[in-house]
């Protein structure tokens, strides 16, 4: 029977930036409220618009894991519950696939759908 390590192994784990942010992304779409991501210029809707991919989500590594997130929210709903729920939600998700402690999760609300 072979022995078990009794001491750390040293070594790293790496999280490509994209499976963050979709981590992010069906953390926010699943929150009860929110009818989808926004763009945060009009210049990011014309890219998102030619494919050149999204901006409504951004992250920052380090020192901490910083997140900042533009959504629409569905009409006749509380804007700051919503904000809420994402915010909990987002940082749940973050925390149990990184395994450490998150920083600030900003929410950008661009409009109502």
């Amino acid at each position: 029977m072979p022995d078990e390590p009794t001491r750390a192994v040293p070594g790293r784990a790496v999280v490509a930036r994209r499976a963050l942010r979709e981590i992010v992304r069906d953390a926010a779409l699943g929150s009860y409220g929110v009818t989808g991501l926004a763009e945060p210029t009009l210049l990011a809707r014309c890219r998102a618009r030619l494919g050149m991919g999204s901006r409504a989500i951004r992250m920052t590594l380090h020192p901490a894991v910083a997140t900042e997130i533009w959504l629409t929210v569905a009409y006749g709903v509380p804007v700051a519950e919503v904000a809420r729920q994402v915010d909990s939600a987002v940082r749940y998700r973050l925390e149990r696939a990184l395994a450490r402690e998150v920083g600030p999760v900003t929410i950008h609300v661009q409009g109502l759908g």
